[in-house]
This record gives structure tokens, sequence and C-alpha cells, in this order.
């Protein structure tokens, strides 16, 4: 994804390119957002008390680390994250099980440390043996959509390597 933002920030300013810290400070900030929303709408089904509520909101809205490490340090973690987070949401009820699979795979792909989620998706998985093929094959559909320009040029081998082997050689 990070070619995504290159190219988004030459195509705003072809001559002159005022770097990519503001594009990619923009996907973290509208990640927060999109976790906080999400938050937000499973905490107005709960029937918690309106003081637990606006607690748990605000852990999630003024967390310092999120400020910390997307915004101001430059750090992307946050994106991965809650595709993560939206993955195992919907992995974890069986309409929406392939979906979540999809999600869980784009979230991988786009950074490898979102591998520490796969005990969650598999203990997850494991309660819907029935289903199970379909998560895989959603999984596989978007792993081949992600790695389809490579794959039809020629260097799926070598990008594949240099994404997920090599980094962690």
């Amino acid at each position: 994804y990070v070619f995504f933002f290159q190219a988004e920030d030459g195509i705003r300013d072809a001559q002159e390119s005022r770097g990519l810290g503001d594009v990619y400070k923009r996907q973290v900030v509208l990640s927060h957002i999109a976790l906080v929303h999400f938050i937000w709408k499973r905490l107005k089904k709960r029937t918690w008390s309106p003081e637990i509520k606006k607690v748990a909101l605000i852990l999630v809205v003024a967390n310092p680390a999120f400020y910390l490490d997307g915004p101001i340090w430059g750090q992307v973690d946050l994106l991965p994250a809650t595709i993560c987070v939206f993955a195992l949401w919907y992995i974890s009820r069986p309409k929406t099980y392939a979906l979540g699979m999809a999600l869980f795979v784009f979230g991988l792909l786009t950074k490898f440390q979102m591998i520490m989620f796969l005990p969650v998706v598999a203990g997850l998985s494991l309660r819907y043996r029935k289903i199970m093929w379909k998560g895989l094959f959603s999984g596989a559909f978007v792993f081949l959509l992600v790695f389809l320009p490579f794959i039809l040029a020629g260097h799926f081998v070598d990008e594949f390597k240099q994404a997920y082997v090599s980094s962690v050689e």
C-alpha cells in the first residue's frame, strides 16, 4: 500500500512533492476515526451504564499511543491493525466469516506484523469448521488479487521473498 501513497503524492503535486509525511499521517488519522466509530457502534448496543461507555470510548479516542505512534512519530501500524480488528469482528460471526478472512489476509499482506492476530483467527476459525472453506477461498482470492500484477509481470516469487521471507531473516 506504500506505492499507492507514493503515487498519490506524485499526482497531487507532480513537480514539487511535499514529501509523504502528510500522506502517511492522513491514513493513520482516518484509521483512528474508523476504529473509534467501530468501537462506538459496538458500545451503543451494550446495556452498560453511560459512564462506563464514555470511559471506554475515551480510552480509544484519547489514547496517547494512537497519536504518538501515528501522526507524531509517523508509524502506519494503525491501518493494518484496524483492518484486522474489523476482520476479527467479522470472523467471529458465521454469516460474515468469509469477509473477515478476506480482511485478515488483506491486513496481513498490508503489514506482516499482523500475523500476531493469527492465533486468534485460528481459534475463531475452529468454531466454524463447516464453513471454513469459504474463508480459505476468500483469503486466497484476496491474496491472488493483491499479487496479480506481480504474477502477470513474472516477478511474484521475487516480490514475495523480498516482502515476507527476506524481511524476517
